[in-house]
């Protein structure tokens, strides 16, 4: 990234980056996590190839698209008091975002305004969450079975038309 454009007071404007720090754009561009930069309103002025790819989207089509807009319904407004959260400390939070094809990812976001812009841009980092839950999904399913498999009590198994499926060394 060698400019951002920051909305303000005054309008629009582009905010060249001194110096470029290549070294440091490699290690965003290199990231398994989403990286983004957002207007105080929350919509994308910049963001890594591992946000977009989670997205479904090409980088150029995440400009100027309202993250908002990706949240599930139900925690937009969670969403919003975490942008406003964000413009004065670091901001976290676990919440669904809608890719391209329409499902839900969890994620967890990381939000912080950058100093250096007079608190006008926030810097956001997107944890992609879905292994994460599938592995503690996994686990207490197996700590389930373990407790089923151990039980002393007879524990049977039958589907919905009354035929017998399953059961344990209790029964």
């Amino acid at each position: 990234v060698d400019a951002l454009m920051v909305s303000g007071r005054g309008g629009e404007r582009v905010v060249s980056l001194k110096g470029g720090e290549p070294a440091y754009r490699v290690l965003v561009e290199a990231m398994s996590e989403g990286a983004a930069t957002l207007s105080r309103n929350g919509a994308v002025l910049y963001c890594n190839r591992s946000f977009a790819e989670l997205m479904g989207r090409p980088p150029g089509k995440m400009v100027g698209i309202a993250v908002q807009s990706l949240v599930a319904d139900a925690e937009r407004g969670r969403f919003r008091t975490l942008l406003v959260t964000g413009e004065k400390a670091v901001a976290k939070g676990e919440f669904n975002l809608r890719c391209k094809e329409g499902i839900l990812v969890p994620v967890n976001l990381s939000l912080n305004r950058f100093r250096g812009y007079k608190g006008q841009t926030l810097g956001m980092v997107i944890t992609d969450l879905r292994e994460q839950k599938r592995r503690h999904a996994e686990e207490t399913r197996l700590q389930l079975a373990a407790i089923v498999e151990s039980s002393q009590d007879a524990i049977i198994g039958k589907s919905l038309d009354g035929k017998i499926v399953n059961w344990n060394l209790g029964a």
